[in-house]
């Protein structure tokens, strides 16, 4: 498809790109244990620092000429806006996990009528955690058209709606490797030059993978 043939076309900007990823993911492998009592920080410069890449990846795919140093700007321009959504995204699955969990948790019997409430408050939570699922193209919109956070959520739940099929049938390749990276992750993290590798190719995947989510909203939005 169009969309793999462009996405294998690594530029040089892109190859920088994923050099300061895996910089940064095999940097935080070797010291986040140490900076664990400073793990909000982390988080908040995660996200700023994860904003200004995948700015850098968008600008790629849009044929944009930029400098590097704008990169790191637009996460500073953009961070309020997707920090948002992050806290959106944990509050909203929190509040509506606690709330199943809690229902199940009072189930204290196994009888038919149990079965059936277990049954109930499973759908019940389908519905939402559904409707918060068509929200994650919400960050690539902010940084696609620069657009308000609710524009962008409303934006994001019509487009992952229209086009949910062909989104799994690109994405699956993906969750493949995903699944794949980690399950061996688990494994080998102990062996330093596995653990390397592993690193490295997650970096590469990650890159791959949000420039495949560019794609497809630039070709869908055309």
């Amino acid at each position: 498809m169009e969309i793999y043939k462009n996405l294998i076309k690594i530029r040089k900007k892109e190859f920088f790109l994923f050099l300061i990823t895996f910089g940064y993911i095999f940097l935080k492998s070797l010291f986040f244990e140490r900076f664990k009592p400073f793990e909000f920080l982390i988080f908040i410069f995660e996200v700023y620092f994860t904003i200004s890449v995948y700015s850098g990846i968008k600008k790629c795919v849009y044929g944009e000429n930029f400098a590097f140093f704008e990169i790191f700007r637009d996460g500073l321009y953009f961070f309020p806006s997707i920090l948002l959504y992050n806290l959106f995204l944990i509050l909203s699955i929190g509040t509506v996990y606690s709330i199943a969990l809690s229902g199940i948790s009072s189930i204290r019997t196994s009888s038919p009528v149990s079965f059936f409430i277990f049954f109930l408050i499973l759908s019940w939570a389908v519905f939402p955690f559904f409707h918060i699922f068509f929200t994650l193209y919400t960050p690539f919109i902010i940084l696609s058209e620069n657009e308000t956070f609710f524009t962008s959520i409303k934006k994001s739940y019509n487009f992952m709606k229209e086009n949910l099929s062909d989104l799994i049938n690109l994405f699956c390749p993906f969750l493949i490797f995903w699944f794949f990276f980690f399950a061996i992750f688990q494994k080998y993290d102990k062996i330093i030059f596995l653990k390397i590798i592993l690193l490295f190719f997650v970096s590469l995947l990650e890159i791959l993978t949000v420039k495949t989510v560019f794609l497809i909203y630039k070709g869908v939005e055309k």
